[in-house]
């Protein structure tokens, strides 16, 4: 329901209890609307810098904090409409007469850095010819940093004992039938499946994270808190059950493919066609993803939460699954150079069996920093 402005002010006036609803008696009064969420690491970054509090006397700052206060949301949907700006936070709307024709900054360096001198210039303007630019300025992300984390968390999640396992299952099914031809054929294959089926999963978290998190939150913005919450806990837990295997392997609760299962993959790699083989794939994918799949809901649900665009976050997946699939491409090449494919099967497997806890503390240790991540953004 759209808000008109008259009720936009009566509501801040009612339950803000900050904004002076009076026309400035004074040609220079700036209204700066700041929003902005208590659990937001770069709304702490403008308060911290006390760039509103030392604004000049003639500047009116009104605080509309988001969490739980559906006057405030509902204000900031409105004014996110208008200016059609992404919906995150920290932003402060500058103008002198009109709310929606105002000038937008986003992001707290922008605010720190341009604030103060957009306030100036506007207070000297006898109109909004300045803010009826609309410009914004968009938080700018490291590219490189994100990339490592990428890379780092891919690495640590394609090292995945459960997934490798499978492969090397297929490979030994295939090479006991004597199929040696096909071994790089239907390996190639099963990989595709992999990452395809692992592409399709991950956009559909990421859709699902953008609803809850960045659409969702502007209704009830506890919703964005709570669930990077439940999320970061999940992420965690599965990290400390992981180094747990690192000490006790299998014992208790453990990551791995079930026995009941691996018939089903042995059935299917007999059959040595590609459908099988694209059904085993798409099968272990979904039965695997308890134990492969924190890691990749952890970091597409930090993405989301830092307001990472649809199209780079899907940039970003379709190199997290390059990295992912990496160790298989290298199983499946090693394996087809040359000849003794069996005998090269059992190596792969004996250093799989070899260095399994290791890989189940390097993927803990990652699932951890991943939860402290969510936590603190």
């Amino acid at each position: 329901m759209k808000i008109s402005k008259f009720v936009i002010f009566a509501l801040m006036v009612l339950a803000l209890g900050q904004f002076a609803l009076a026309t400035p008696t004074e040609n220079k009064t700036v209204n700066v609307w700041f929003f902005y969420t208590s659990w937001c690491p770069h709304c702490h970054e403008v308060l911290s810098s006390k760039v509103l509090e030392n604004l000049p006397d003639y500047v009116n700052v009104v605080w509309f904090q988001l969490d739980g206060n559906k006057t405030a949301q509902e204000i900031f949907q409105e004014v996110s409409d208008k200016y059609n700006i992404p919906a995150g936070v920290p932003t402060v709307i500058v103008f002198k007469d009109d709310p929606y024709s105002g000038v937008v900054l986003q992001g707290d360096k922008p605010i720190i850095s341009e604030l103060p001198k957009l306030v100036e210039n506007l207070s000297e303007t006898t109109n909004n010819v300045i803010s009826t630019k609309k410009r914004t300025t968009p938080v700018k992300r490291d590219l490189l940093k994100d990339v490592l984390l990428i890379v780092g968390t891919g690495a640590a999640d394609s090292i995945n004992p459960c997934i490798l396992s499978v492969l090397a299952l297929l490979l030994a099914t295939i090479a006991s039938i004597k199929a040696y031809r096909r071994v790089v054929k239907l390996g190639a294959m099963y990989i595709v499946s992999v990452y395809i089926s692992y592409l399709i999963i991950g956009l559909l978290l990421m859709l699902g994270a953008m609803l809850l998190i960045n659409q969702m939150s502007f209704l009830a913005a506890e919703v964005a808190t709570v669930t990077k919450i439940i999320v970061a806990a999940l992420v965690g837990i599965a990290g400390i059950i992981n180094i747990k295997d690192f000490i006790w392997y299998g014992k208790g609760i453990s990551f791995k493919l079930p026995e009941k299962h691996k018939n089903k993959v042995i059935q299917l790699a007999k059959r040595a066609t590609i459908p099988a083989i694209i059904s085993l794939a798409v099968i272990v994918t979904l039965v695997e993803f308890p134990c492969s799949g924190m890691m990749y809901v952890g970091l597409i649900t930090y993405f989301v939460s830092s307001g990472v665009p649809p199209l780079q976050l899907l940039a970003y997946l379709l190199l997290y699954n390059v990295i992912f699939v990496l160790p298989l491409i290298i199983m499946v090449g090693s394996v087809s150079a040359g000849k003794k494919v069996e005998e090269k099967i059992s190596k792969i497997e004996e250093i799989r069996l070899r260095y399994r806890r290791w890989f189940r503390l390097i993927m803990g240790l990652a699932l951890l920093g991943l939860a402290y991540l969510l936590l603190v953004i």
